[in-house]
């Protein structure tokens, strides 16, 4: 199968969202699959033509056709190819627009909230749909992951720290800067959207999981749409011990089985008890140890890159 994902170049180069890059370099792992990035600000694409016109010019054929922000491209939209799009998030009707956009056969979403939001009207429309989590590519991480007594960091937290959409993050932060949570803990501060290079967006990125890899205790949050963000993935990945509430998503059920990954918090949780069930988990080594190690197996074994590209080709068809 050949697939040309149009991704702006501009986003490609300077927008803090590596995952989208990351995903698509798996799936162009995958056997039998050829997979080209393209599109505006790439050479050999006209900004002027349409990507119709763009596509005939190149004498190239495509089997599908994989969208990032489609509203930049003058349409026609080829006929033939497979279309589909992949949504980080999808909780307004402003998303949604670019999947019509792309003429978009498949929808994809990575977060449940967004599936179960749009599903019935995709159905209605005779439109494909699939839920895939977010996963964590494993060649940034350690393997094997720094034991839990040669970690330097007792708790890490980051990210943006917005109380209107990371209330927990927010709360999390508030209880380090008051010292509730005990041991040496760590605010990574987040880096903002856009950096100067993709060199530079993949040194952060892989900066980002070697402290991750440094951390016993990672605090996470789902955002007020309780999503399972990439943060969770990523610090299994890393063989963290895991302080999270729970996300509305059938796939974490993978992470909230005994013995268990870390904490799962819940909503009528005071600071105080938060802060019990950290400084508890840090207290406790062997609980600790196995918390990290069964975050790592449940990483592996559900939430690579390749385990995204598979489900992704799956849904294609």
């Amino acid at each position: 199968m050949r697939i040309l994902y149009l991704y702006p170049r501009e986003y490609y180069d300077r927008k803090m969202s590596v995952g989208r890059v990351l995903y698509g370099e798996a799936v162009a792992r995958q056997p039998g699959i050829e997979l080209k990035f393209w599109g505006e600000g790439w050479p050999g694409y006209d900004n002027e033509l349409s990507l119709a016109k763009n596509i005939e010019r190149s004498g190239e054929s495509w089997d599908a056709l994989w969208f990032y922000k489609a509203s930049r491209l003058k349409r026609p939209i080829p006929k033939g190819p497979i279309t589909f799009v992949c949504f980080n998030e999808c909780w307004s009707e402003k998303y949604m627009q670019e999947a019509r956009d792309a003429d978009a056969e498949l929808v994809v979403f990575h977060h449940q909230f967004d599936w179960d939001l749009w599903r019935e009207e995709l159905e209605k429309s005779w439109i494909r749909h699939a839920h895939i989590p977010h996963c964590a590519d494993p060649r940034f991480f350690d393997d094997p992951p720094l034991p839990m007594d040669q970690r330097p960091i007792d708790v890490l937290l980051t990210g943006v720290h917005a109380p209107e959409v990371y209330p927990l993050r927010a709360r999390f932060r508030r209880m380090i800067e008051q010292g509730q949570v005990k041991g040496r803990c760590v605010i990574r501060n987040h880096p903002g959207y856009r950096l100067s290079s993709h060199q530079a967006i993949r040194d952060q990125y892989r900066d980002y999981c070697r402290q991750l890899g440094q951390a016993k205790v990672v605090l996470c949050c789902t955002s007020k749409h309780e999503y399972l963000l990439a943060k969770i993935p990523e610090a299994a990945m890393a063989g963290c011990a895991i302080v999270t509430d729970c996300p509305k998503d059938i796939w974490f059920a993978n992470f909230d089985e005994y013995p268990g990954c870390g904490v799962t918090l819940q909503p009528e949780d005071s600071d105080e008890s938060i802060a019990e069930q950290i400084n508890s988990l840090l207290a406790d080594v062997d609980r600790l140890e196995e918390s990290g190690e069964r975050a790592r197996q449940v990483a592996a074994q559900w939430f690579t890159t390749d385990h995204y590209a598979q489900r992704l080709l799956a849904a294609i068809g």
